[in-house]
């Protein structure tokens, strides 16, 4: 089960519960929330949400599963090589960061 901190903005989704409290099918409260509160991901992340909207509730329990596992496993993936990139990209920024501050140390002494 995901964290509450990996989860905690996907504000998306009490929209998507409120609009089918007030009537609309899941396809059209899932993309309208979508576009109301859109997540932080990238455009790639957003495409594959936006393409689950027409296929929920489309078909049945397996069906649905097998979709929303596609979906997460794509979106896992995604969030992989996010953690990657931070993870390889941070050093760097926070070397260059000390360089900097060193630097402006040495240009004001």
């Amino acid at each position: 089960m995901e964290s509450l901190e990996e989860t905690a903005q996907l504000s998306f989704l009490s929209d998507c519960c409120a609009r089918l409290q007030a009537g609309a099918s899941l396809s059209d409260a899932w993309r309208d929330a979508l576009k109301k509160q859109p997540p932080p991901l990238k455009k790639a992340d957003m495409d594959t949400l936006f393409r689950l909207a027409p296929l929920l509730g489309a078909t049945d329990l397996d069906g649905q599963s097998r979709l929303l596992e596609g979906a997460v496993l794509s979106l896992r993936q995604s969030l992989d090589e996010a953690k990657a990139h931070y993870a390889r990209s941070a050093p760097l920024v926070t070397g260059l960061g000390v360089f900097v501050g060193f630097s402006w140390f040495v240009f004001l002494v």
